[in-house]
């Protein structure tokens, strides 16, 4: 792995602000499978548990005892993480991410008829973004429905009307 530069500081790093050298130990721990190091890390600093890429790291490659410790302090265990598993044939650790699925429940995903979307699917991009503003039309978490602004894009043929930007093209 390459170690950035942020990883080297003890200066917050990402949105929720952990020592970038702790970061860093966290996913080292989680892709040698260190659970102990992991649990004394989250200990010391538990918003470590929000960042991504230790349970990537742990659910690759196979170590279930440190998924379990992040997973155990919040961390989110996301659809993708189980296909990852699947595929790599670690099926302790797709039980698992299914089981902590199950007991922390999934919010149900927005239903396709949100205002948002029906406005956004007929090209109105305006009442989307009015929506937007004043709060009525923020969709649930864990939607799994395309975005308000990608339906607009697509109903509002953005390629055809205006000049393509550099380096794509329109089957990009």
């Amino acid at each position: 792995m390459i170690k950035l530069e942020e990883f080297e500081s003890d200066r917050p790093y990402g949105p929720w602000l952990s020592r970038g050298c702790d970061v860093w130990d966290t996913i080292c721990a989680a892709v040698n499978g260190d659970a102990a190091v992991l649990g004394r890390l989250l200990e010391r600093d538990p918003k470590l548990s929000k960042y991504d890429q230790p349970l990537y790291f742990a659910v690759r490659e196979g170590h279930l005892n440190a998924a379990q410790v992040l997973l155990d302090a919040g961390a989110d265990s996301g659809e993708e993480l189980l296909t990852i598993a699947r595929d790599r044939g670690h099926e302790n650790v797709v039980r698992l991410l299914e089981e902590t699925r199950a007991r922390r429940g999934r919010i149900k995903p927005a239903e396709a008829d949100h205002p948002i979307h029906l406005a956004a699917a007929s090209g109105d991009v305006t009442t989307p973004i009015f929506l937007g503003k004043v709060g009525r039309g923020r969709l649930r978490a864990g939607s799994n429905n395309p975005s308000a602004s990608s339906l607009a894009l697509r109903a509002s043929n953005f390629w055809y009307r205006s000049p393509m930007p550099t380096g794509r093209t329109e089957s990009a």
